[in-house]
């Protein structure tokens, strides 16, 4: 089943009805708005401290992911230098005296790699 044409018509379908509430919910508005211009307001502060409570939550949910996904960079980059170290004494004790030519050539390819990957 092709699942791109399947979510194409949800997103158009839930637009549409995005679309329509709104336009109903501005009809509802006006209509009372007409009739009790006073009264139509009464209740929109509720409306309004709920709108901007949401509004704070995915905020915080936001930079609660970013900061999330930062500590695992975070995490990636330590375990790298880790790893690199490591192979950096293993070669050491391995080849004591071409060690040093082997350090460089691991360097120079591993600045590459990085480059590559950005």
């Amino acid at each position: 089943m092709d699942y791109t044409l399947l979510t194409a018509f949800f997103v158009v379908a839930l637009f549409s009805a995005m679309f329509r509430l709104l336009e109903v919910g501005r009809w509802i508005a006006v209509r009372r708005m007409a009739v009790d211009p006073e009264g139509a307001k009464a209740g929109l502060g509720a409306v309004v401290g709920v709108v901007f409570s949401l509004l704070g939550l995915l905020l915080a949910f936001t930079f609660s992911g970013a900061a999330s996904r930062f500590d695992a960079r975070k995490q990636l980059v330590v375990q790298e230098v880790n790893t690199l170290s490591k192979v950096y004494y293993l070669l050491d004790l391995e080849f004591p005296r071409i060690g040093f030519i082997r350090i460089n050539a691991t360097d120079r390819l591993l600045v590459e790699l990085r480059k590559r990957m950005g």
